[in-house]
């Protein structure tokens, strides 16, 4: 990675994605600071950016960051009322960060928004290498521009505050690292994974799947082998440690399954489960979202990389059980290279190119409508952040 962030000819591109990738996101502020929802509470002050500051979840890692899970604060702050243990549901990694920055900024809300922004762009920079240094694509910049808005959710998901942005970055990591064997420093990142968002465990039985299929001759003959790639348990392990933290602080190993709304609490055994959630006749979106994203692991598997196709594969799979209204939020992750990579093809066609100058139109405009809709209660937010600024 050291020799890819050294080239003088990848400085110019790394600029401009940083920047529009900043841009796109205080594009958002900026509209809600002049153009306020007609939604927000009546009579009360509001800052500038109360909207992208009060949408979910970021308020929640707030509570975290500000308490370290300890149930005594969190009885105190009584953040919509939720109990203790409810914030089990929110894995230590982002939150600690939070709580890092917001030595520097002294404001908590402050330092959620400037890591999701920062970890945002240096993911779409690193994204850029990643395509240039495995060949992934012959426009690199062209793919990881567009990304910046495609699915037309990740624009939201990159502006306020959430796990998503960080979660891409470590699985990119991972899969950096993996494909330069560096099978330790992976793994490390595998544990950073583990510990930013529940769903993080998914990748590591795909990295089990992707190394027996790719040694499936010489695997068990060669211990050598086992012991390489061996070191990838290291994931579930922080996973277990985690539990052992949760035992301490709330005297529940178990804490996250009793929290009342784990993956395994909505979790059902029939596919297309997320159909159940909501019945409607929209619900056909979530034919086209699956097929889409099915089709794009396959092409993946096709023509570009056969165990990143697998890994995806691995996660994209469980979700298809998983009861919940935003199952597209959670399926994010492998968007850069199920959506992106896979369909890099479509996308250089100059038809596309229209195309997309309108679709950008439409994302904005929803994003506009959906980032005020998806609100904290104002005076839960108002006393945290009285309680987060210093």
């Amino acid at each position: 990675m050291q020799n890819t962030l050294r080239s003088n000819h990848d400085l110019k591109p790394i600029l401009i994605i940083f920047t529009l990738s900043i841009l796109s996101s205080l594009l958002l502020s900026f509209y809600f600071n002049f153009f306020p929802p007609k939604n927000l509470e009546i009579g009360v002050p509001h800052g500038s950016n109360e909207v992208i500051e009060r949408n979910f979840d970021g308020p929640l890692y707030v509570v975290v960051a500000k308490t370290l899970y300890d149930p005594s604060q969190l009885k105190e702050i009584n953040f919509n009322s939720l109990r203790p243990i409810y914030f089990a549901n929110h894995f230590p990694l982002y939150p600690v960060l939070i709580r890092l920055l917001s030595l520097i900024t002294k404001n908590y809300f402050r330092s959620m928004i400037l890591i999701t922004w920062l970890i945002s762009a240096l993911f779409s920079i690193i994204f850029y290498l990643f395509l240039k240094k495995f060949n992934l694509s012959k426009n690199p910049l062209y793919l990881t521009l567009i990304s910046l808005f495609i699915p037309p959710r990740w624009l939201a998901l990159r502006t306020v505050g959430g796990t998503e942005p960080l979660f891409l970055l470590l699985l990119l990591l991972i899969f950096w690292f993996y494909l330069e064997k560096k099978y330790l420093i992976s793994s490390l990142f595998g544990v950073l994974l583990v510990l930013t968002k529940p769903h993080g465990i998914l990748i590591f039985p795909g990295l089990l799947v992707a190394i027996l299929i790719r040694n499936r001759k010489t695997l068990f003959q060669n211990p050598k082998i086992v012991r390489k790639y061996g070191i990838y348990l290291l994931m579930p392990l922080g996973l277990l440690l985690l539990f052992v933290f949760y035992k301490y602080i709330f005297d529940d190993f178990l804490a996250y399954f009793h929290a009342g709304l784990s993956a395994i609490s909505e979790f059902k055994l029939i596919p297309f489960a997320s159909i159940l959630d909501n019945l409607s006749i929209r619900n056909e979106g979530y034919f086209y979202f699956f097929a889409i994203l099915l089709f794009g692991i396959y092409k993946l598997w096709k023509d570009y990389n056969k165990d990143i196709a697998i890994i995806c594969l691995t996660f994209f799979l469980p979700h298809l059980f998983l009861q919940h209204a935003d199952v597209h939020r959670y399926l994010i992750p492998i968007a850069p290279f199920a959506l992106i990579i896979a369909y890099q093809d479509i996308y250089k066609h100059k038809l596309f190119k229209i195309f997309f100058l309108f679709y950008l139109i439409g994302v904005y405009i929803y994003t506009l409508n959906l980032l005020p809709q998806n609100m904290s209660h104002y005076w839960d937010y108002a006393n945290l952040r009285i309680l987060t600024t210093n």
